[in-house]
């Protein structure tokens, strides 16, 4: 939610804006979103972490770790992601 950028934007003295993804939508036209299995959301519940309060909704979606940067023609000019294969590997190490 955007509370939560400007809590962070604050906390870190964050001289830029921080986009909010509502439903992932960016992130799915962009095929970097997916679905947390069970046993990852567990995880997170156990964490402190509520994705229905970070994403405004009830599903269980996250955007992949990615970066975009956009030139002022609106065109990516860098772009990287890490798949999710990676992500998968990641968590099962906690």
């Amino acid at each position: 939610m955007p509370r939560y950028n400007d809590q962070l934007r604050g906390d870190l003295a964050l001289d830029f804006e921080l986009l909010f993804d509502e439903d992932n939508m960016l992130a799915t036209n962009c095929g970097i979103s997916f679905e947390l299995q069970d046993y990852a959301n567990s995880t997170y519940n156990k964490l402190g972490i509520r994705l229905s309060e970070y994403n405004g909704n009830d599903n269980n979606v996250l955007p992949a770790p990615a970066v975009f940067v956009i030139d002022k023609d609106c065109r990516v000019s860098y772009r990287f992601w890490m798949s999710i294969i990676q992500i998968d590997l990641v968590l099962m190490s906690y």
